[in-house]
């Protein structure tokens, strides 16, 4: 393989690396931003809850937001008991 050729891709690679793990780390901040809801709107919590879950792809955010949909939902059948 011609060397020069191999530089200039090595280079070419390198500026693209960096754009996409910086589009990468947007798209990861836009994901975990957690709205802020007032408490009292259950049916609003439980809804952005809903959502976020339908979008969620890890693991362990699907742990954390069924355990936070739960307890929204406890609450609900406790304050309407």
């Amino acid at each position: 393989m011609n060397m020069a050729r191999k530089n200039a891709a090595v280079a070419a690679g390198g500026k693209s690396g960096k754009k996409g793990r910086q589009a990468r780390s947007r798209k990861i901040a836009a994901r975990e931003e957690v709205p802020q809801l007032n408490p009292d709107t259950s049916d609003q919590a439980l809804a952005a809850l809903l959502n976020r879950l339908k979008a969620a792809v890890d693991l362990a955010e699907i742990r954390q937001l069924s355990g936070q949909i739960e307890r929204v939902v406890f609450h609900k059948q406790f304050t309407n008991a």
